[in-house]
């Protein structure tokens, strides 16, 4: 990063943190298909203590049908100068709000990033590794079967040195947050809400934001034994494979996943 650039974002973060300081902020982080907006939609239920419905007022911002949320989607794609403009812009929506939820996908958090205000909660979403790669996989062919792919399903070193540093997020201080294990397990939302001061534990619908499922038209969560074997629903690349048979892909596949990949090259 330029001196110039770096200059920039920390200006960024500070006025950003200033702007939002009486606010109570969420940042929530994943790689695209890891139910980034899942996580969001569940946590904006919590907070408000009820299903929360979104509108839409620019692509990058929406309101809660209270005005008590507010969602800055896919910040990062967008870029900070863009951020600065919708916040300027819906500076009445958020400044009537109690809660800010910034959304970032396919991102590595630096220091002093505008993306992370000072005081924000921050969050780490992740998901079964081969169920994440499988979706990305899916929505690829469904995007260019329709003649829309824009090229942000990629899976190389990139992706993997993003998806290790979200599985090892809890070093960094961020909450880590699994899609896998929320969708079936009641205990383990219930300590995740604790551990941010919360209780209300409401499933939400299907997001419009993320574009839904890449398997299913469901308006409501997927059936978790048909979501935990995604992977057994795709053509694998010879590419990919052998992209998870090294570090430190390899170490980031359950015992199962492993095996899907041994038995695959077999």
């Amino acid at each position: 990063m330029s001196p110039l650039k770096y200059a920039f974002n920390w200006l960024c973060f500070w006025w950003l943190s200033a702007l939002f300081r009486s606010k109570k902020v969420y940042t929530v982080v994943g790689l695209r298909r890891s139910g980034n907006h899942a996580c969001i939609n569940w946590l904006a239920n919590a907070l408000e203590r009820q299903p929360v419905s979104w509108e839409e007022q620019d692509g990058c911002f929406s309101c809660s049908v209270t005005g008590r949320t507010v969602l800055f989607n896919e910040a990062n794609w967008f870029g900070v100068a863009e951020l600065l403009r919708i916040v300027w812009r819906y500076r009445q929506s958020w400044q009537q709000a109690s809660f800010v939820i910034i959304s970032l996908e396919d991102w590595l958090p630096s220091a002093c990033s505008p993306y992370v205000p000072r005081g924000s909660v921050s969050i780490a979403v992740t998901r079964s590794c081969l169920n994440l790669i499988a979706s990305r996989i899916q929505r690829a062919v469904n995007q260019a079967e329709q003649g829309l792919d824009r090229g942000d399903m990629r899976v190389d070193k990139h992706f993997i040195r993003r998806l290790k540093w979200l599985h090892d997020a809890e070093q960094h201080q961020w909450l880590h947050w699994h899609y896998d294990d929320w969708l079936v397990n009641g205990e383990y939302r219930s300590r995740f809400l604790q551990a941010l001061m919360l209780s209300y534990d409401r499933m939400p619908a299907i997001s419009s934001q993320g574009g839904g499922s890449s398997f299913s038209h469901h308006q409501g969560p997927p059936d978790p034994d048909q979501a935990r074997t995604r992977w057994t629903q795709v053509r694998w690349p010879e590419r990919i494979v052998q992209l998870l048979t090294a570090e430190p892909a390899c170490s980031l596949l359950t015992h199962e996943e492993q095996a899907f990949i041994r038995e695959f090259l077999d």
